[in-house]
């Protein structure tokens, strides 16, 4: 099982072993805000260097080339200054490890040997459009997705950035370039754990939910669907708990119980159906807080236990 999954299945386990399927799916979406928060993180990086290479380039006559390199050495990403013609003049150490390639092997080479889909065509254009940005737009944040090759043959995922610049009279490409092979497994893990997720919220037997402070529904499993006696989801998502409460004073209680004491919280009351009928039912509820600690809604399950009920009283009589 993938770490990530078993980190966020521990989390979403209760003290008494019970896995809260809400707080699971919860997880999942804030797993995916961090990786896109990170991933805008990166590619900002991603700019910032290239953007700080070409700088750098441009004022190479000023510097030592000693100490161009030494900064080039030690950044994460592959950095290569690239002519006119698509060919390569430079790569830094991170980039040689990153591609298996050494300077004197692949300098003069076409791009297209790191990039293949850059094979046969005028690198000029795509690299042209990969350089050009329009500031603060949504595309300037997206790096150029593509497929690298190392010098074995092998094949990766990568982000591309670029840069272009002027030296000595003529254009000049900074290449940054970025293996995402990790990121791209991890992306694909989380997919297949909030698939698995989606299917245990879809076909668990307990009655699944998440309500607003006031009692409305933001989302519901078809079992709640079918205890409640709607039709469809939409139908379900239309009510609010309180309405669900034979006994409007166990509902206060609970709400009342929940907030005060800040954990998941064990009821047992009369749920009353669409279609006015009393079923018996057991609900594990917590309250959700948002980052100042306020009650911002509810989650929780609900056991529809009106058999065992019944069972219960037919032994004592």
């Amino acid at each position: 099982m993938h770490r990530l999954l078993e980190s966020q299945l521990a989390t979403a386990t209760s003290v008494a072993g019970q896995l809260e399927l809400s707080a699971l799916l919860k997880l999942v979406a804030e797993t995916y805000v961090q990786m896109d928060g990170e991933r805008r993180g990166i590619v900002r990086s991603m700019q910032m260097m290239s953007d700080e290479a070409a700088a750098l380039t441009r004022e190479l006559k000023a510097s030592t080339a000693s100490q161009l390199q030494a900064i080039l050495d030690h950044v994460k990403d592959a950095i290569l200054t690239v002519d006119e013609g698509g060919h390569v003049a430079t790569i830094n150490a991170t980039g040689q490890r990153i591609c298996g390639h050494i300077e004197s092997d692949i300098v003069g080479q076409s791009l297209s040997i790191l990039l293949p889909e850059l094979a046969g065509k005028n690198l000029r254009e795509p690299l042209d459009q990969w350089a050009a940005r329009s500031e603060d737009t949504q595309r300037d944040l997206a790096p150029h997705e593509t497929t690298a090759v190392r010098d074995n043959g092998v094949q990766f995922c990568a982000e591309v950035a670029v840069s272009k610049t002027t030296l000595n009279s003529r254009a000049m490409y900074i290449v940054c370039l970025r293996d995402t092979t990790e990121r791209k497994t991890a992306e694909g893990a989380l997919r297949d754990s909030e698939t698995r997720y989606r299917r245990l919220f879809e076909n668990v037997v307990e009655g699944v939910y998440s309500t607003t402070r006031d009692g409305r529904f933001l989302s519901v499993n078809p079992a709640l669907v079918r205890m409640i006696g709607c039709e469809s989801v939409d139908e379900a998502l239309e009510l609010s708990t309180p309405s669900l409460y034979a006994n409007p004073q166990d509902r206060l209680q609970a709400v009342t119980a929940i907030e005060r004491d800040g954990e998941v919280r064990h009821f047992e009351f009369q749920l009353r159906r669409l279609d006015g009928s009393i079923i018996t039912v057991v609900e594990n509820a917590r309250a959700v807080r948002d980052t100042t600690g306020m009650v911002v809604g509810f989650e929780g399950t609900i056991s529809d236990i009106t058999e065992r009920k019944r069972a219960e009283i037919a032994v004592l009589e």
